[in-house]
């Protein structure tokens, strides 16, 4: 899923000629999550149907972060 997303962000910057860019980046994670602190949430569970395996549980600020750093 996070490497989905990224896919997307890089398309995106590669479609407005910013590829390489360093910019900030915020994002809403419309699914149950305990915040732990502004820039951690712990997955509790899926809904509206979705389902993405080995997520639930984990912190979806990392999951995102380790899916940008395989994309360098």
């Amino acid at each position: 899923l996070f490497d989905h997303i990224v896919h997307c962000i890089s398309d995106f910057l590669d479609y407005m000629g910013m590829k390489g860019a360093r910019l900030p980046l915020g994002f809403t994670f419309s699914f149950p999550c305990e915040q732990k602190s502004l820039d951690e949430g712990i997955l509790l569970t899926w809904t509206k149907g979705f389902k993405a395996t080995d997520c639930e549980g984990e912190d979806v600020v990392t999951m995102l972060r380790d899916a940008i750093k395989r994309r360098d």
